[in-house]
């Protein structure tokens, strides 16, 4: 890693370009505080002009766009006050859970302020202490009711010290701290980091681009910014254009936790701050950043139709999220790829993890990648510990739906065509020239006039079903074929299904997978496991103490439930397939090593 120093041709920029003024003051303007920051709270005003509503009803949203759950932000709100263009107090009533009704009188000129508790830690959560603050606007910023449409200032007053504002929102003649908006989607859709955090710029076909970087670890931040680049400029080549003026990657690096979120013109990502190395773990790195990045595309531009106009108040249902953000995931993929950031090995490497994390779920045989896109709202993001056995990723199964879709193209076009023509269709269609986003059946459309043949069984069969992927047949074309085995160390040992982990220095069962001999013999997820046929386990990892059994032995568990001890007789099986590996096939066809080359940009051998 070299230090911060030494990085160079990299410059410590606040944001972006400086861009005309607005024509006209915008008549809602907010500024927003951070007065005190060790106590967490952001403090927001709101002028409003020109109001000539008899209730004036404010709200904020209940959940932010990208992340598919309604997490009730007026939660963190409180103070909330309403005052007249000479500061006399308004009545107002909290009509329902995030919205206040305002008795205006004969005022035209209402002024809204209220203060905001920030302290999760999240790209979805604004956050605040002594280091810095993170403002995710969906919930840090009400709206008045039906006047989503209009343009938009913001003022920032910059904490004492801080000298950095990091945002994709446009900034007003040249000032350091005021914003504008031209809507109010446009600022939910812009988060804002706030303190010191050192920031670098590169450009991509006359576009500036930034990487803002909050905190330190082992980051290599003059590598990053050339990779960065790679992957921005193999996007362009895809889609022959950038379809933002400037673009910004938000980067925090904490202790814990981790994540990423799409915007319009930006993203925001977590790290753990000493995740850069091994070599592995920042290529982990550089996934979630493509992934995060491509949605500038998929999802942000070209989107399935219920994604936008967006309603704040409640969720926002599509079944085409495998698309949105599955597509996504492989498309990312092949921007490491095209980039020369991931080799051939990487590819074939990480389509197997991926292939793996779906096969090893039970959940495939009942719930659909359009079923999980539907039901994200209530199941995505409240797991419980029967998930595995009753869902699916769309993530992940429409990774490799996107993976299947592509290789169908490209052996269908002898690889003149390829997913790449379907999403540079679905962007000029409909998000340039319809300027709205497609209907689930003209992404089918698409699809299939792309291909050139009838895709319905495909999308019937693997997206609307749940009908097992045929790998084999798709990977074929390429001249791949996918292996599935068992570990070697468990491969002769007896297979009980359940997994653990230690609570409160507890063997506590943590999940039962649906199939296996604990979920069919009377295993329950809570159970302590006190002991194998009467010994004692005091190892926390049960497959240790199992590992002397075969499949077919029958084992004793003593359990306590509840509080009351129990005995289980148990008879263990055999381990299901834990490695899956899509490697080359011995002998492959010069149509196949050609269909190779055009996917993965290398030759077969």
């Amino acid at each position: 890693m070299k230090h911060l120093s030494r990085v160079l041709g990299l410059f410590f920029l606040c944001l972006i370009p400086v861009l005309p003024a607005a024509a006209q003051e915008p008549a809602l303007v907010y500024k927003l505080g951070m007065d005190k920051p060790d106590t967490h709270y952001f403090d927001v005003e709101l002028d409003i002009a020109n109001n000539k509503s008899p209730k004036l009803q404010v709200y904020m949203p209940v959940w932010t766009p990208g992340s598919y759950l309604v997490r009730e932000y007026a939660k963190n709100v409180q103070e909330f006050q309403a005052s007249d263009e000479n500061g006399r107090n308004l009545n107002f009533d909290k009509v329902n859970k995030n919205t206040w009704e305002i008795d205006p009188g004969n005022s035209s000129a209402i002024k809204v302020r209220y203060r905001v508790y920030s302290y999760e830690i999240s790209v979805r959560n604004s956050y605040l202490d002594q280091s810095h603050g993170y403002v995710s606007p969906a919930g840090t910023f009400m709206m008045p009711r039906g006047r989503e449409r209009e343009p938009i200032r913001l003022d920032i007053k910059l904490y004492k010290d801080w000298k950095k504002i990091s945002t994709g929102l446009d900034r007003l003649n040249g000032s350091e701290t005021s914003f504008t908006a031209p809507n109010f989607d446009i600022l939910v859709d812009s988060p804002i980091e706030i303190g010191n955090q050192a920031v670098y710029s590169f450009e991509v076909a006359g576009k500036p681009h930034f990487l803002s970087i909050y905190g330190h670890g082992n980051e290599d931040p003059k590598r990053m910014v050339e990779d960065l680049k790679k992957i921005v400029t193999a996007a362009k080549d895809l889609f022959g254009d950038l379809p933002y003026s400037n673009y910004t990657f938000l980067l925090e690096l904490l202790q814990n936790g981790g994540g990423g979120l799409e915007h319009l013109n930006s993203n925001s990502i977590q790290e753990q701050r000493n995740n850069f190395y091994p070599e592995d773990k920042y290529k982990q790195y550089l996934d979630v950043t493509a992934h995060e990045y491509f949605h500038a595309w998929n999802v942000k531009r070209i989107r399935p139709i219920a994604l936008g106009p967006f309603d704040y108040d409640h969720e926002n249902y599509t079944q085409m999220l495998w698309v949105a953000e599955g597509f996504t995931d492989y498309c990312a993929k092949q921007l490491l790829v095209r980039s020369g950031l991931y080799s051939t090995s990487d590819f074939l490497t990480a389509i197997s993890n991926t292939i793996q994390a779906l096969q090893i779920a039970p959940g495939r045989h009942y719930q659909s990648a359009m079923e999980a896109s539907f039901d994200a709202w209530i199941k995505a993001y409240r797991p419980n510990e029967n998930s595995i056995n009753s869902t699916i990723s769309y993530y992940t199964k429409g990774d490799l739906i996107g993976m299947l879709l592509d290789l169908e193209i490209r052996n269908n076009t002898d690889g003149k065509k390829s997913l790449d023509d379907v999403m540079r269709f679905l962007m000029n269609e409909y998000a340039i020239k319809q300027k709205r986003g497609y209907t689930d059946e003209e992404f089918e459309k698409a699809a299939e006039q792309v291909a050139g043949e009838s895709l319905a069984e495909f999308f019937k069969n693997y997206a609307a079903g749940t009908v097992e992927l045929d790998y084999n047949h798709y990977l074929n074309y390429a001249g791949l074929q996918l292996s599935k085995d068992v570990d070697l160390l468990r491969k002769n040992s007896g297979y009980l299904g359940a997994r653990t982990a230690v609570v409160e220095g507890r063997l506590t069962v943590t999940n039962v997978i649906e199939g296996t001999p604990a979920y069919d013999q009377g295993l329950y997820v809570n159970d302590e496991i006190l002991a194998v046929n009467g010994n004692r386990i005091v190892s926390q990892d049960l497959a240790v103490a199992l590992a002397d059994y075969r499949p077919g032995d029958t084992i004793k568990l003593t359990v306590t439930r509840a509080g009351l001890l129990k005995e289980l007789v148990i008879t263990l099986g055999n381990w299901p397939a834990d490695i899956f590996n899509v490697g080359r096939m011995d002998k492959a066809s010069d149509h196949q090593k050609m269909i190779f080359k055009s996917w993965t940009t290398h030759d077969f051998e």
